[in-house]
């Protein structure tokens, strides 16, 4: 053992004795000023609470040095799966040898790989040129798949496929996130123009590669702005026909040590065989992973320090502490000579094992992972603990055909219906049960009808309390219809009063027509600004897709001396 901050040894040494010597300083003033007035000199208990203060301060000093045991391995437990999700954008994603064309496509098993990754936080870009970020990483599915289904709109395809050029950029992401190692998954048709094909990936990154398109291939379209038709792109005269590489994407990263590809070229779409592919390479991974630490052990000063000063507290307290010690034991042996009523709702407690595997049931529960046979083990252990609400949920996840299950799954699941107040459902699975019962166990049957009794019984005075309930209200409604009726007597006098004002109000009708008037004029105004209003936001839309379309756009313009570069 040693302390990481032993350089500090000296502040705390001067800390120490200025603390000894104000504290003195101080201490003599006041046993001075208690013996001059009061004849007392200091105790032996009062110079021990002292030497206690002393050891406390000091070892709270010590403890600030940090003290560290020597280093040790010690397994990293598992993380959260962090993915990134790569989209080519590239002109050739617009052939269209898969319906509805390649692009789409790519979007539409993106998005279906996004909703089944759950436990994956992921990120996506795209890259054609370049590569640009579009989500950063979040576990919000729902954010993810909106992002990626908005690209469609921007219609942003041009540019080539620098997929080398993007995967090492990808791969930098993790490290500025403070990763280490994840998961690239790449959606594109296979098409490296690039010189330079070299891909540095740490072993620590699972990379997948999703190949869109056929080996028979097609032409890039050229559509406008408007989604129509203008040609197909041409290369030195001749019409280019982009086709999907297989070849390619088995050869070109077989030195990555975590690598897998998939063809989709119609509607199969390989979702689970990725899931698994990452999942087999994480598990792998964590196995491997081994972390060197210093355990801290600072705690083994700081535990007797502070003892040592809550016992020179209680010595500097000792006859307010005597006083309130002998009351205390007072009060518990009279609370010990009478017996406490027993808290029959009270849970059962689970040993250390228990509790673990209980607690591993319910994270497995949360993520979906649990068979039929587990949820009905953990459902059981809920009923347990008297949690029916939580019993009574678990079983209907788990129980879908209830006339196939055993008899004490049913007796379990009506039980905790009727926990749960969902009286009329427990009744009918208990009754079910019944029918389950052999004739020869009377025990059981007794049992069941007991039970089916008392839900009745509770059944009943809930319907008793909802009939208190009905005539209390119709008691409320009575009286407002008293106090309505003597309004509406009210209301008879004054109708004799109001003929006397007609011929005043009919004076001011026609004064009030110019009014109306002038509100048809202003409001004809307001819809003319509305108008005005609603061509305004259009406006801004239109600005703002135009805006997203700068952003998302991958391309770089043309460079002289570039005529010759293949650019889809």
């Amino acid at each position: 053992m040693s302390f990481k901050e032993w350089n500090l040894i000296y502040y705390s040494l001067i800390v120490f004795i200025l603390f000894i010597t104000l504290y003195k300083r101080f201490e003599k003033k006041s046993v001075n000023w208690i013996s001059k007035y009061f004849f007392k000199e200091p105790t032996n208990i009062y110079k021990l609470k002292n030497i206690f203060l002393y050891l406390g301060i000091g070892l709270m000093l010590l403890a600030a040095l940090d003290l560290r045991g020597p280093e040790e391995s010690v397994k990293v437990e598992m993380r959260t799966q962090k993915t990134v999700v790569l989209i080519d954008v590239s002109a050739s994603m617009a052939v269209e040898d898969i319906r509805p064309n390649r692009f789409e496509k790519a979007l539409m098993v993106a998005m279906h790989f996004v909703k089944k990754s759950v436990g994956h936080k992921i990120a996506v870009f795209i890259f054609s040129n370049e590569t640009k970020q579009v989500v950063p990483f979040t576990d919000d599915i729902d954010h993810i798949n909106a992002r990626i289904e908005a690209l469609n709109q921007y219609r942003t395809l041009s540019g080539t496929s620098n997929l080398s050029l993007a995967i090492n950029e990808v791969s930098n992401y993790f490290k500025g996130e403070g990763e280490e190692g994840g998961n690239i998954l790449v959606f594109t048709d296979g098409e490296e123009h690039s010189k330079s094909m070299k891909t540095e990936l740490d072993d620590s990154i699972s990379l997948g590669i999703v190949g869109i398109g056929t080996a028979k291939g097609g032409r890039i379209p050229i559509r406008d702005n408007y989604n129509i038709l203008r040609g197909h792109k041409k290369f030195n005269g001749n019409e280019v026909v982009s086709k999907l590489n297989e070849e390619f994407l088995k050869s070109s990263f077989s030195d990555v040590e975590n690598y897998n590809y998939w063809i989709v070229s119609g509607y199969a779409i390989p979702t689970d065989q990725i899931l698994n592919f990452f999942k087999s390479s994480f598990v792998k991974k964590q196995k491997e992973g081994i972390q060197r630490v210093s355990p801290v052990y600072a705690n083994l000063l700081m535990v007797p320090a502070c003892l040592f000063v809550l016992l020179s507290y209680l010595l500097g307290h000792f006859r307010l502490v005597k006083g309130v010690t002998t009351i205390a034991l007072a009060f518990f042996i009279s609370f010990k000579t009478f017996p406490q009523p027993e808290n029959e709702e009270q849970k059962v407690k689970l040993s250390e094992t228990e509790q673990r595997e209980f607690d591993e049931l319910i994270e497995k529960h949360k993520k979906g992972r649990l068979s039929k046979g587990e949820e009905k083990y953990l459902a059981g252990k809920f009923l347990k603990q008297k949690e029916f609400g939580k019993a009574a949920a678990v079983y209907e996840d788990a129980i879908s055909f209830p006339e196939h299950e055993s008899l004490d799954t049913l007796m379990n699941y009506g039980t905790s219906l009727i926990g749960s107040q969902k009286l009329s459902k427990g009744v009918d699975m208990l009754e079910l049960a019944l029918s389950k019962v052999r004739d020869d166990d009377e025990e059981t049957k007794e049992q069941i009808k007991q039970n089916i009794l008392l839900a009745l019984k509770q059944e009943e005075q809930r319907k008793k309390q909802k009939k208190n309930k009905d005539k209390n209200k119709k008691k409320d409604k009575k009286d407002k219809n008293k106090n309505q009726d003597n309004k509406d007597g009210d209301k008879k006098k004054d109708d004799k009063k109001n003929k006397d004002n007609k011929e005043e109000k009919n004076n001011e009708k026609k004064e009030g027509d110019g009014d109306k008037k002038e509100e048809e004029k202003k409001k004809k105004e307001g819809k003319v600004e509305r108008k005005k209003m609603s061509a305004l936001m259009k406006e801004i839309l239109n600005d703002d897709k135009k805006l997203q379309k700068k952003l998302l756009d991958t391309s770089r313009g043309k460079k002289k001396g570039r005529a010759s570069d293949k650019d889809w």
